[in-house]
This record gives C-alpha cells, sequence and structure tokens, in this order.
C-alpha cells in the first residue's frame, strides 16, 4: 500500500508500491475509487514538480499527533506553493481540499457540492498552525479561511474521485477547472496508463 508509517505529507519522491490488479479494474469500469489509486496517482502528478505536495489520504486525522515532523519535508513555508488532501467524507465520497500555502487559503473543491467536513478541515488547518510556529512563520487571523470554489459537478454517484484527480491535474497546470463529466472516462485512462507505466 502507499503506506506512509513514517511519512503523510508527500513530494512525490518515494511512493507507490503498486496497487493490485482489482484496483486497476476499478479504473476500467465506472467504479468508485479507492484511497490506493487516488493517492498514488496524485503523488506521480507531483513527482517532478517542486512546488507541490501531497497528504496521504489514508492517515485517520483524527489519530495523528504531528504531521511534521516526522515529515520527510524539510521545510513547507517559502518551501511548496500547494499542499493537496484528498478528502474521504462519510466513507462514500472524495473531495479535494487544496491548502494553498502562497495566499493561506483553504480551498475545497466537491463534485457533489454538499457541505464541506469542517472538523477534517480544522484538524489540518491546525496542523498548518503548528508547522507554520515550528517553522517559525508569523500567521493572521485571516490566514487559512476556507474558500468553498465553485467546480464541475459529477454526474454520477462513482466519479468523485475521478474529478478529484481532475481538479489536481488543472491545479497543478494552473489552468481553470473546465472538464466536465464526459471527460471522466478519458481520465480513467490517463490514470491507468500512468500508474500501469511504473510496473
Amino acid at each position: 500500500m502507499f503506506g506512509l508509517k513514517d511519512q503523510h505529507i508527500l513530494e512525490g519522491k518515494k511512493f507507490f508500491d503498486g496497487p493490485p490488479h482489482h484496483d486497476f479494474s476499478k479504473l476500467f469500469k465506472k467504479a468508485w475509487l479507492n484511497d490506493i489509486v487516488i493517492n498514488d496517482h496524485i503523488a506521480l502528478h507531483i513527482k517532478d514538480k517542486k512546488d507541490f505536495c501531497s497528504l496521504d489520504s489514508i492517515i485517520d486525522l483524527r489519530k495523528v499527533k504531528g504531521l511534521y515532523p516526522p515529515l520527510k519535508i524539510n521545510k513547507l513555508f517559502g518551501a511548496k506553493k500547494m499542499l493537496f488532501a484528498p478528502l474521504h467524507v462519510n466513507n462514500n465520497h472524495w473531495t479535494l481540499l487544496a491548502v494553498d500555502l502562497t495566499k493561506r487559503s483553504l480551498r475545497y473543491f466537491d463534485s457533489l457540492n454538499n457541505k464541506a467536513p469542517l472538523a477534517k478541515i480544522d484538524t489540518i488547518r491546525q496542523h498548518l498552525i503548528k508547522i507554520a510556529k515550528e517553522e517559525q512563520v508569523t500567521l493572521s487571523e485571516k490566514d487559512f479561511r476556507l474558500i468553498c470554489e465553485e467546480c464541475p459537478q459529477q454526474e454520477n454517484g462513482s466519479d468523485c474521485g475521478v474529478f478529484v484527480l481532475m481538479a489536481v491535474d488543472h491545479l497543478v497546470q494552473n489552468k481553470p477547472l473546465s472538464y466536465s463529466g464526459q471527460d471522466a472516462p478519458f481520465m480513467r485512462l490517463k490514470v491507468l496508463s500512468d500508474l500501469w507505466q511504473l510496473f
């Protein structure tokens, strides 16, 4: 598994143990993507992009005592522009929290436009405050406020993970979020192709 016993924020340098074939099969059909596919593809996508990092969705945010250290990332503030945090909401829906470290905002993307999971987001916010203190970065009360972004909406009950990956793809390239449900089959094939090349 994309198993981060010693690492929860990823820079794409150490990742991907290889999803089993049943994880690949989720990409062939309109199936719900699991955490292995979500985490591995985000890490792969930012592998050569030093301005980005990601928070592994596998961790239980309620039990995490400190995301940094023991992270294998030397510095967050001033070194990274954006941190991607895929959030698994109510055990049945993927959304994306993009932490803009330059503008110090929390950008939330939900392809079903549901209510944001404020407890999970606040846990991440508290860890960001802790990291800032450790790095001797001064934050204001306005920093890391939540912005629920308008974003493309999925047309079925299974493409939420695909929409998270499409959002990451567009944000990394600094493109407007101009995709739709019609792009989901192509994105599934792209993710499959990207991950398959690692074998």
